[in-house]
């Protein structure tokens, strides 16, 4: 762990999701700046002492670091590209340094912080899709023809294995938990030392 007094600066350039495009990122010792690239009246400061929560969230190989600020009020840093179909090691490089960077500072500056990683989101969507292949599964169900068809029956499989496998699997593995933020999870770290 290092002193706050001897942070150095890091800027970053990185392509993100959303609405920003290409993003300046100013770490320094106790806040986060970032500005949209060619739109210095973008510029935005977060104090890293004002940080009550970091949410690292993974999907589809991005990962997501979410800061909940004491006024409420959320930030979000992506690791994903604008181009999805891009893989580019040196950005996930930046990404991994400011990442590891950020959580040294946010440790320093604010101490109470907690980390959290994980979703309920994978839960919520397989519930959602096995609400809707039951409702199917349902109406073709009050058809006796229909339940005699092989198709009901290989429906009815794959929503067993939904629901019994798929399910809590999102549950077990995505579930909100604490990490240390010395030491981020390799699931959520895009460029592993």
């Amino acid at each position: 762990m290092y002193r706050e007094d001897v942070f150095e600066p890091i800027e970053l350039v990185l392509s993100i999701g959303g609405k920003l495009g290409k993003a300046m990122y100013r770490l320094e010792a106790a806040q986060l700046s970032l500005e949209t690239v060619g739109k210095p009246e973008s510029r935005a400061t977060f104090a890293l002492t004002d940080i009550v929560q970091v949410r690292l969230s993974a999907f589809g190989g991005t990962t997501t670091c979410e800061m909940h600020h004491k006024d409420g009020t959320k930030f979000a840093l992506s690791s994903g590209l604008l181009d999805a179909d891009k893989k580019d090691p040196a950005h996930e490089r930046a990404y991994g340094e400011i990442l590891r960077a950020l959580h040294e500072r946010i440790l320093i500056n604010s101490p109470d912080a907690k980390f959290i990683t994980g979703t309920w989101g994978s839960a919520i969507a397989l519930v959602v899709i096995a609400a809707l292949c039951g409702g199917i599964l349902y109406w073709l169900g009050t058809d006796p023809v229909q339940r005699a068809m092989l198709r009901f029956t290989i429906m009815e499989g794959m929503v067993a294995l939904l629901v019994l496998v798929a399910l809590p699997m999102a549950i077990l593995r995505g579930r909100p938990k604490p990490y240390d933020p010395r030491k981020i999870p390799r699931a959520y770290d895009a460029a592993p030392r």
